[in-house]
């Protein structure tokens, strides 16, 4: 499956084609929509997936209808409000470089960067003076933090009613977010903190230009990693990406390193391992269904299959059975055995809200076989299957805004009546308290931990 990294360049990248027109007339931003739904109708094979046809129909022609002025603000904001009613993670927008220019060179924007605590919301890195890591946020300009998600939350694209994954998007997007969604012509702000001793502050200030907020950026935060620790009671096994490019791009070669990791997982007798998938987007389908392979002790399934719409045209042999159009040649729809080097002792498994597409369909693999204890929080990705693979990128073409479409519609070996709409539960909820972010106590590892030494 194609993964989706929360980073800022969701937001700002830019695609090469020609210049719109400055604002759209109401009849050009009719056919932008009535294109995008067209599209959607015709190659997107989980529209309905997590709706009905009427419900959708009802989001989107309330969209259509929703022209004020047609400027590049109110563009995206409908556009984003009808890629994410579709519920899946994967339908995403890109803007070409005179909306994006347009809206985010003129934006002001808050000076930190946050963190959700369930559905608190504290700072986590700031660029103001009196303001620290770990201070909670009350409210900005007078909106609480709830009414803050409201604004935010229709725009931000996840897979059925999962709300994890957009806690995280958020939270790593958030001082963009808030002027495109809450406040587009905000030029200061007010903030509501509560400090670390408990006192109530209200801080005042201009809001800052994108130059001055790029020290807020995270370096190194998407290098991809695979690694392998022993710590004497347990092994942790941590695997950031199923991405074939980006791990290739590394230097990584994906096959070898887990041939080597549970060669020695077996060789050290380890009887307890841990198998952090946290921030995982998702990536190469195949790469997925191999780590099961390790994990298991019997034959297993990792798709039962995967379906596509009549106007699908694109790579795989189609078959049409019991009225769907099935792929047939797709590997991960065969069975699959344990590999040789199997591990089989006590597995425990970190995820959260990033848990995403082909990591997601992992961890709902292992959970439907009984393999692992699950500990964070619900996984972003579907449960029971979601729409990605091959993904048709259309252009608009008034506003020139690019869509991806997915055309491949999973469904996960797992039985598919857990977890409806959702993604994986985790058998260990974990929310870390606000003095372990503070302090950066790893929260989700600290249980594994525990349990591990208790048991």
């Amino acid at each position: 499956m194609k993964a989706f990294y929360c980073s800022v360049i969701l937001l700002l990248v830019t695609i090469g084609c020609e210049s719109p027109a400055q604002k759209l007339s109401p009849e050009e931003y009719e056919e932008d929509i009535e294109y995008l739904k067209l599209n959607l109708e015709k190659y997107h094979a989980g529209l309905y997936l997590h709706q009905s046809k009427e419900e959708f129909n009802t989001i989107s022609n309330r969209i259509a209808s929703n022209y004020i002025n047609g400027s590049y603000v109110e563009l995206v904001q409908n556009i984003t409000a009808l890629t994410a009613a579709v519920k899946c993670g994967h339908t995403r927008m890109r803007m070409p470089p005179a909306i994006s220019d347009s809206i985010f060179s003129t934006f002001r924007y808050l000076p930190f960067n946050v963190k959700y605590l369930s559905d608190r919301l504290f700072i986590a890195k700031s660029l103001i003076d009196g303001i620290n890591r770990g201070d909670e946020i009350l409210s900005i300009n007078g909106k609480t933090i709830s009414e803050i998600n409201n604004l935010i939350f229709p725009h931000v694209a996840s897979d059925g009613n999962n709300l994890t994954g957009k806690f995280r998007s958020t939270e790593v997007l958030f001082r963009y977010r808030y002027p495109l969604y809450v406040e587009p012509t905000v030029t200061h702000y007010q903030v509501l903190l509560i400090d670390g001793n408990g006192d109530e502050l209200k801080k005042e200030f201009p809001g800052f230009t994108m130059e001055e907020v790029t020290a807020l950026f995270e370096s190194n935060s998407n290098e991809p990693e695979l690694s392998l620790n022993n710590h004497g009671a347990y092994s942790i096994l941590r695997i950031s990406t199923f991405g074939s490019s980006e791990l290739n791009s590394a230097g990584y070669d994906y096959y070898d390193f887990l041939d080597e990791a549970f060669k020695k997982i077996q060789s050290q007798n380890v009887e307890n391992l841990i198998l952090d998938l946290r921030d995982n987007g998702g990536g190469d389908d195949n790469y997925g269904a191999k780590l099961v392979s390790y994990l298991m002790n019997k034959d297993f399934n990792y798709f039962e299959s995967i379906t596509v719409t009549e106007d699908y045209s694109g790579y795989g042999r189609i078959a049409n059975r019991d009225g769907k159009r099935l792929m047939t040649s797709h590997k991960g729809l065969s069975t699959w055995k344990p590999d040789k080097n199997a591990f089989i002792g006590n597995l425990y498994i970190l995820i959260n809200g990033n848990s995403f597409s082909t990591c997601a369909d992992v961890v709902s693999v292992l959970h439907h076989n009984g393999r692992g204890l699950l500990i964070g929080e619900e996984t972003g990705g579907g449960y029971n299957g979601n729409t990605s693979g091959s993904t048709d990128r259309i252009t608009l073409p008034n506003s020139k805004i690019e869509v991806a479409i997915p055309m491949w519609c999973y469904k996960t070996a797992n039985g598919y009546d857990t977890f409806q709409h959702h993604g994986a539960m985790p058998h260990k909820k974990v929310i870390p308290s606000r003095k372990q972010f503070i302090e950066g106590i790893d929260a989700e590892l600290s249980v594994a931990q525990e349990l591990i030494n208790n048991n």
